[in-house]
């Protein structure tokens, strides 16, 4: 019986001792210091942040700040990451509630899962409602939607530019089976091809058409194409068909880039004091 008592308390024991950085870690990723959250919303949010921890290998972090000391938010935003012993790959949000800042900051990974088109896409879900002051759902949805687009760019999603004509594959799902289209570039045989033959059904159709007017006569002047009395001029009028247009480019609004609260700045791939390499960009809420 002893032994048997033993044996459950060691047990218990290892588990909390291998649970124990796990906890700490979760506990890491979500940091509420303005207060905006519970303790349960703080804790599911910090379930939904290590699952895709766990899935993916790339951490999702909320921070939420009164204040940034005087710092940039970019620069706040890059500095917490790289100091928070967070990994390699992820993403980090910043919320500054004395300035109504946001700023993700994006490392290894996420600089091009989370490209500036994509934080875009991000922040047209989740700047509404931490605009309207739902916090929860705001922090929930960033943390689901990084998710997919981390997804997407980890399985290869890729569109090609305009002009691209390597090869690539799309997968389309048909219920029980998947079947793979493929799409080949031009081939530069078939342009001189179809120019061959769209000049040579030219050729075809004006001949036929010429052929049939052999029996028309010549005439030099107008006059000779028209009936007699059936034309008579009474007003003539002069019609302005040209005009010169001066174009002055508008300058661009940004104001709703960012969801209501409007404005955004930083973007773009850059070094942070540190040295590190980060993408990133954020606006007003």
């Amino acid at each position: 019986m002893k032994k048997r008592i033993f044996a459950i308390f060691t047990v218990c024991l290892l588990c909390a001792l291998l649970c124990g950085p796990a906890l700490a870690d979760n506990e890491g990723l979500i940091r509420d210091d303005a207060g905006l959250l519970d303790s349960d919303e703080k804790l599911e949010l910090e379930k939904l942040a290590a699952e895709v921890c766990d899935e993916y290998d790339f951490q999702l972090v909320v921070v939420t700040v009164n204040g940034t000391d005087g710092k940039d938010i970019a620069a706040f935003a890059d500095e917490l990451y790289e100091n928070g012993g967070y990994l390699d790959d992820g993403a980090v949000l910043v919320l500054d509630m004395q300035s109504r800042d946001w700023y993700i900051s994006t490392a290894g990974r996420g600089e091009y899962a989370l490209s500036d088109y994509k934080i875009d896409l991000v922040a047209d879900e989740v700047i509404p409602y931490l605009s309207a002051g739902d916090y929860f759902e705001g922090f929930r949805l960033f943390i689901e939607e990084c998710k997919q687009h981390v997804e997407s760019y980890d399985n290869g999603a890729y569109i090609p530019d305009d002009g691209d004509y390597h090869d690539y594959d799309y997968d389309y799902d048909y219920g029980d089976e998947n079947r793979t289209a493929e799409r080949r570039g031009v081939n530069p045989l078939w342009i001189p091809g179809s120019l061959a033959a769209g000049i040579l059904s030219a050729l075809v159709a004006t001949g036929s058409m010429k052929g049939q007017m052999n029996n028309v006569s010549h005439r030099t002047n107008a006059s000779g194409y028209t009936k007699k009395g059936s034309l008579n001029l009474t007003e003539k009028q002069d019609t302005f068909l040209y005009q010169n247009i001066s174009r002055t480019p508008r300058p661009k609004d940004d104001s709703n880039r960012s969801g209501p609260g409007g404005g955004s700045f930083g973007g773009g791939i850059h070094m942070s004091a540190g040295g590190v390499s980060h993408g990133g960009h954020g606006g007003k809420f």
